[in-house]
């Protein structure tokens, strides 16, 4: 980007400072809400719902930063007053480790290619 706008590292440097600590705010395990102000700017509050293990958050408030695109697509959920639910995988596997963490979604994903592969050779 700095190559591509022409700006100098310093701006860049500044730019992702900024966006990291957003990222580091909205995934704080804090009781933060935002009221109406929700579908302007993402919160932890509302980017909770996103990771929440109940059902009826499942496919809502994937915008990291600017809730309007949520609202623009459909999948915008606002929090209710208080609403702060557990969080985590809807199946209650338990991620424990940054290995599990990493390597979770390749062991899935090599389990579904091996068992379509048998399908195809019987």
């Amino acid at each position: 980007m700095t190559l591509l706008f022409e700006l100098p590292p310093v701006t860049m440097f500044d730019a992702a400072l900024v966006i990291n600590i957003w990222l580091f705010f909205t995934h704080m395990n804090i009781r933060l809400q935002l009221g109406c102000l929700s579908w302007v700017v993402t919160g932890p509050q509302l980017h909770r719902l996103h990771h929440s293990c109940k059902p009826e958050h499942t496919d809502t408030n994937f915008a990291q930063y600017l809730p309007i695109w949520d609202v623009l697509f459909g999948t915008y959920l606002h929090p209710k007053k208080g609403e702060f639910p557990p969080t985590g995988l809807a199946s209650g596997e338990r991620i424990e480790n940054l290995n599990t963490l990493v390597f979770s979604p390749f062991y899935k994903w090599g389990g579904k290619i091996r068992a379509a592969s048998r399908q195809i050779l019987v």
